[in-house]
C-alpha cells in the first residue's frame, strides 16, 4: 500500500487559496472620516453615496490579517510581479493623489518615522493602525465597478471567518477569493488598481489590455454621466476620464445635452464641485 501524503505535502498554496477583503470609507480633504458611527455602520460603497458632499475620496482599508499583510508585502510593494504591470505605489501626499496612507497614526510619524517616507495619515475611528491604500472618489467608483464585474462579492464583517485586522461587524466590504495562489492574486490586484486610476503609480505595459471587458467600464460611466450628470462631475476622476465620457455622450446626446455637458464642464473648472 503506498504511504498517504502527509498533511504539509497535501495541503499547498494553490489548494488552499488566498484571500483579499477590502472596506471602503469615505474621506473628507483632510483624510478623516466622513462617516463618525463606524462602529455600527455598514461602510456604503462609493455607488451608494453618489451625492454626498465632503467626500474628497475612500481609504481602501484591508479588513483581514491576511490582507493586510498581503499589500505590505514586497512583491506587491515594488514587485515584478506580474510582468505586465510596470510601476510602484508610493505615499499618498495630498487627496488629489493616490497611494499608500496609514490609519491613525500620530502626528509626529508625518515625518517619515513610521513609513520611513513623510505621509499623510487616515483619522479612521476604531480601526487599527493599518498600511491602506486611498482612491479619489472617482478612481474609487471605478475600482467598485471593476471588482464587481470582475466576481468580487459583498460580505459583512461579522460573516468573514478569517481574523479581523479592521472593520466592526456591521461593516461591509468587498472579498474574493484565489485559488490560483499568490500570484495570480497579485496579478489581479495591480491590474485592477491600475486599470482604476492614473494615479497610483502601476501601468499595463500594453495599454490595450485597458480596453478588454474586464478592465473597461466606459459604458457604465457613461450611463451614470446621463442619469445624473451632477453627480458624476462632483467626482475626483484621474485626468481625462471627466472628458472621455462627456465627449461619448455629445457624440451620442443631443444638442440641448452638449451645451448642458459645456456647462457641466464651465462649472466644474471654476471649482463649483469642490468642498
Amino acid at each position: 500500500m503506498k504511504r498517504i501524503l502527509d498533511f504539509s505535502e497535501f495541503i499547498n498554496e494553490g489548494f488552499v487559496g488566498t484571500h483579499s477583503s477590502f472596506i471602503f470609507v469615505p474621506v473628507d480633504r483632510n483624510f478623516k472620516s466622513i462617516d463618525k458611527n463606524l462602529s455600527i455602520s455598514d461602510t456604503k460603497f462609493p455607488s451608494e453615496l453618489l451625492g454626498t458632499g465632503g467626500i474628497a475620496g475612500y481609504v481602501l482599508v484591508p479588513c483581514t490579517v491576511e490582507t493586510s499583510q498581503f499589500i505590505d508585502g514586497r512583491d506587491f510593494r515594488a514587485g515584478s510581479i506580474p510582468e505586465d504591470i510596470k510601476g510602484s505605489i508610493s505615499y499618498t501626499k495630498n487627496t488629489d493623489q493616490d497611494g499608500f496612507t496609514v490609519i491613525n497614526s500620530p502626528e509626529k510619524s508625518s515625518s517619515g518615522m513610521l513609513t520611513g517616507k513623510a505621509s499623510i495619515f487616515s483619522e479612521i475611528p476604531g480601526f487599527g493602525q493599518n498600511l491602506c491604500i486611498y482612491f479619489k472618489s472617482g478612481n474609487a467608483l471605478i475600482l467598485e465597478m471593476l471588482m464587481k464585474k470582475q466576481g468580487w462579492d459583498e460580505v459583512v464583517v461579522k460573516n468573514i471567518k478569517k481574523k479581523i485586522g479592521n472593520g466592526f461587524d456591521t461593516n461591509k466590504a468587498l472579498q474574493f477569493s484565489f485559488f490560483g495562489g499568490m500570484n495570480f492574486q497579485l496579478e489581479t490586484i495591480k491590474k485592477l488598481f491600475a486599470a482604476s486610476s492614473e494615479d497610483i503609480g502601476l501601468k499595463f505595459v500594453n495599454p490595450k489590455e485597458m480596453q478588454e471587458p474586464e478592465f473597461d467600464v466606459t459604458q457604465e460611466l457613461l450611463d451614470l454621466f446621463n442619469q445624473k450628470p451632477g453627480d458624476f462631475v462632483a467626482l475626483n476622476f484621474s485626468e481625462g476620464v471627466f472628458d472621455k465620457i462627456s465627449n461619448l455622450a455629445k457624440e451620442r446626446g443631443t444638442e440641448n445635452v452638449a451645451q448642458t455637458i459645456d456647462n457641466l464642464g464651465d462649472l466644474k473648472s471654476a471649482g463649483f464641485f469642490e468642498d
